[in-house]
């Protein structure tokens, strides 16, 4: 730092370069000027410390931690992109696999919503089985579908499983009503009658109302009782349009109901109600005999009615045909028919159908189901043909026999 006394000496080499020649041009003022110089020259070019005020130090430390608190933040910052990034991945990934399980059915994508969900009618709803826990990564999450429907249709829905093997607290819904009967099975016609008549008070008692149904994957036992209540309703009077439109609305490939016997009750259900046979006692029939053509693969016949259940072996089994005889046996209603085969330790299902005595052939007595209408096992189809048909020989009664129905006989 200049000391004041430098400064007078500089100042004083200012007055004497201002002076007269004379005193100038002096020998002894001339070195006392060029030492003045030289010493002024050199303290110029010394590094002179600049001590720091203590406003100064306070500001440039509140520099310092402000530039720590960013670096701190930007990496907080980096830390929440790396996670958000990691969720949307996680689900853009759960996404995907949703859209592999619904396969070809139609979504809901709108709203923020991607749910395994149909409008078939602005009041009628098909869906996938609302699911919680691990099931919800890869079916639609129960409390998405909550969300859903409480916020588009806040106190006027009602939710209905048509699932016999599971179930879920009322609670969960603002109505539940339960129809239920087994998987890849047709339901029982009687089923089919109180559903249409649920479904319809609750849709006529306020045009607000919705329904919305489901089963497991909301589309086969879903597709049966949608369209059985779009013939109840009126908006279709024929059957195979209710199915198509059904198909049309809930799938990308237009294969709504495929299984037969599912599809046959939906003819069923039509057929009954253009006759007005909702409401008519079931006919009793007596079964003859079972004749399975084009097929030599099965031995044994399986008959279910009325919570009652007949197992019978093959009387005659050739390479083009098996055939079954019955002696005194009764049907009523809805019947199961089943032809598998069994060893000791597993028993491997063929083929089977549904059917419902009010509907069978009695004139002729012959009740023919071709292969299309016929429920085959994935793993046997290739093993049968398209010309394998089965064949039902069929009586009607008119008075029922001590051995009525169904029952149980071992093997």
């Amino acid at each position: 730092m200049i000391s004041m006394h430098n400064i007078e000496d500089t100042t004083s080499l200012n007055r004497i370069s201002s002076d007269e020649d004379e005193y100038l041009e002096s020998p002894l003022n001339i070195q006392k000027v060029q030492e003045i110089e030289q010493q002024s020259l050199q303290q110029c070019d010394e590094e002179v410390p600049i001590s720091e005020t203590p406003i100064e130090r306070s500001f440039n430390r509140h520099i310092d931690e402000r530039i720590n608190d960013t670096a701190v933040l930007q990496n907080h910052a980096n830390e929440i992109t790396q996670k958000i990034m990691k969720n949307v991945k996680c689900a853009f990934q759960r996404e995907i696999i949703k859209e592999l399980v619904s396969k070809s059915k139609k979504r809901f994508k709108l709203d923020g919503f991607n749910l395994d969900l149909t409008y078939v009618t602005d009041s009628l709803i098909a869906m996938g089985f609302p699911a919680e826990n691990f099931e919800a990564i890869y079916r639609n999450s129960m409390s998405e579908v909550q969300k859903f429907l409480n916020t588009r249709h806040p106190s006027n829905y009602m939710v209905i499983n048509l699932c016999s093997e599971r179930k879920y607290k009322h609670e969960s819904f603002f109505k539940v009503a339960e129809f239920p009967f087994d998987d890849h099975q047709a339901p029982p016609f009687t089923l089919i009658v109180d559903f249409c008549t649920a479904v319809h008070d609750w849709l006529t008692q306020d045009p607000n109302h919705v329904i919305a149904v489901h089963c497991k994957a909301g589309k086969g036992r879903t597709g049966v009782m949608i369209c059985c209540y779009l013939l109840y309703s009126g908006k279709y009077t024929s059957s195979q349009d209710a199915l198509a439109y059904y198909g049309l609305v809930r799938t990308l490939n237009q294969k709504g109901v495929t299984i037969p016997s599912q599809i046959r009750y939906v003819h069923y259900f039509s057929f009954a109600l253009k006759n007005d046979l909702i409401k008519r006692p079931f006919l009793q029939v007596e079964l003859l005999s079972v004749r399975l053509v084009g097929s030599a693969h099965g031995s044994l016949i399986r008959l279910q009615n009325n919570s009652k259940q007949l197992i019978e072996k093959a009387q005659i089994i050739s390479e083009k045909e098996i055939i079954f005889t019955f002696d005194g046996i009764y049907l009523q209603g809805d019947v199961l028919l089943q032809i598998f085969q069994k060893s000791i330790v597993s028993e491997s299902k063929i083929l089977q159908i549904w059917f419902n005595t009010n509907f069978v052939s009695l004139s002729p007595n012959e009740q023919v189901f071709k292969a299309s209408e016929i429920d085959i096992m994935k793993k046997s189809k290739k093993k049968h043909s398209s010309n394998m048909q089965l064949e039902l020989l069929l009586n009607k009664t008119v008075e029922i026999r001590q051995r009525s129905n169904c029952f149980s006989k071992g093997i």
